[in-house]
């Protein structure tokens, strides 16, 4: 190697590592391919109202929903590497939707770069307390005998492949019925169905209340706010791990050492105590990784669900 190309090689080291000093020096924009108002777009602005005074600029959540997280997800693809975009990349998006469809307008693995995860939510299997049914050895063998009513928001969701998963593993039996609406907890509720596949963040007032049971949840720990319910380890289904998540996502070749910035900042919001109080009384657990972590997480993540809608033989094109 030539001076002149060492020389070449210390300014532009140099430039980059200026650039991400002085990062930001402007607002940032935050694409949330999801409508204001639910889960994953409060819990971002709860997130990015504390990570404003930290960066010294203010995050501008650009809610757009639409096409089953397509439209915004392609939006923040294409957006340019430079830290003034970022995305908001739940589970679904990230690691689901890319294996349902043959053909989509970006490639999730290639166009992004995970900054930092923020929570992940454990699901579990939540069934009318009214139906007998004891646990999950007893659930799986009652499906047996006869087909049980497993309510889903549609073909292809959360709800849809957590109990298509479960069914694969252990050769239950489930009739589903798929809803475009929140309408399957009513129904299950009023004893219309036996069973949802769900996270627990949307239920904890009906578990609460009486009127659902929880007979397992996933994580290799018992949740703190249920401690009484086993995970699928200890109830006899240890490959069985149906999460949900969300973190902050770059588009690919934004510079490393803002990622770490971003990243840190993340940390450190999501792991102020009445951050995490709200998160784990959901039943939720706040994560705050770095970049690397983050990655090595989306991809086991992707790896996973690739293969088992593989195995399902599930297709939305």
């Amino acid at each position: 190697m030539n001076w002149k190309n060492l020389a070449l090689i210390v300014i532009l080291t140099g430039a980059t590592g200026a650039h991400a000093q002085d990062y930001p020096v402007k607002p940032i924009r935050l694409i949330v391919p999801f409508q204001a108002g639910i889960g994953v777009d409060t819990s971002t602005r709860q997130i990015t109202s504390r990570m404003t005074p930290i960066l010294g600029q203010p995050m501008v959540i650009e809610n757009r929903p639409g096409a089953s997280t397509i439209i915004g997800t392609d939006m923040a693809a294409k957006a340019a590497p430079d830290g003034y975009t970022l995305y908001i990349g739940a589970s679904t998006a990230v690691a689901v939707i890319p294996y349902l469809y043959s053909k989509l307008p970006y490639n999730i693995e290639r166009d992004f770069a995970p900054i930092s995860q923020t929570s992940v939510s454990f699901a579990g299997i939540l069934v009318n307390p009214d139906s007998g049914i004891r646990d999950v050895r007893d659930f799986i063998a009652q499906s047996k005998k006869r087909s049980l009513n497993v309510g889903t928001i549609g073909n292809g969701s959360n709800y849809h492949l957590n109990g298509a998963w479960f069914a694969l593993l252990t050769g239950a039996d489930f009739n589903y019925i798929h809803y475009n609406t929140s309408q399957p907890v009513t129904d299950l509720v009023a004893g219309r169905l036996e069973a949802i596949f769900d996270g627990l963040s949307s239920h904890g007032g009906n578990l609460k209340a009486g009127k659902l049971k929880l007979l397992a949840v996933a994580g290799k720990d018992r949740r703190p706010v249920y401690p009484d319910v086993p995970t699928f380890t200890e109830a006899g289904v240890p490959e069985y791990e149906p999460l949900a998540w969300g973190g902050f996502f770059a588009p690919t070749g934004t510079p490393q050492p803002i990622l770490d910035k971003l990243s840190a900042a993340v940390a450190r919001v999501v792991r102020l105590p009445d951050l995490v109080e709200q998160v784990r009384a959901a039943g939720n657990e706040p994560v705050g990784n770095s970049p690397g972590e983050f990655t090595a997480f989306v991809k086991s993540e992707q790896s996973k669900w690739s293969k088992v809608i593989k195995q399902l033989g599930i297709r939305l094109d």
